[in-house]
């Protein structure tokens, strides 16, 4: 038959043992961590082909940028270009007041 001693040194040697394993929070926490590292893995080569092609993306839009920047800046010449001609309605204008002031031959 067992005592309370032997009952007491029983439940102290279950406790002495039960110390060092893992509780449930150290068994989600170590599944947690390698589902994610993983699935990290799992992606990685994908993303690293994105980066490689954002970059490639970037330089593009930066030719791109510069190309219109060389539009905006042939834009504005033809303009300036432009705007020295009189427009036809300030032609016309001109002729007829060049026509009456000219005798006719």
């Amino acid at each position: 038959m067992l005592t309370k001693g032997d009952i007491s040194a029983i439940r102290k040697a279950v406790k002495d043992e039960t110390k060092n394993l893992p509780t449930k929070k150290d068994v989600e926490d170590i599944v947690f961590n390698q589902l994610s590292e993983f699935h990290t893995n799992m992606i990685k080569p994908d993303i690293n082909i994105l980066e490689g092609k954002m970059g490639k993306l970037e330089i593009g839009l930066q030719e791109v940028k510069v190309e219109m920047s060389f539009l905006k800046d042939e834009v504005k010449g033809l303009k300036a270009d432009l705007s020295t001609t009189v427009s036809k309605k300030e032609f016309g204008q001109f002729k007829r007041r060049i026509s009456k002031t000219l005798p006719a031959e």
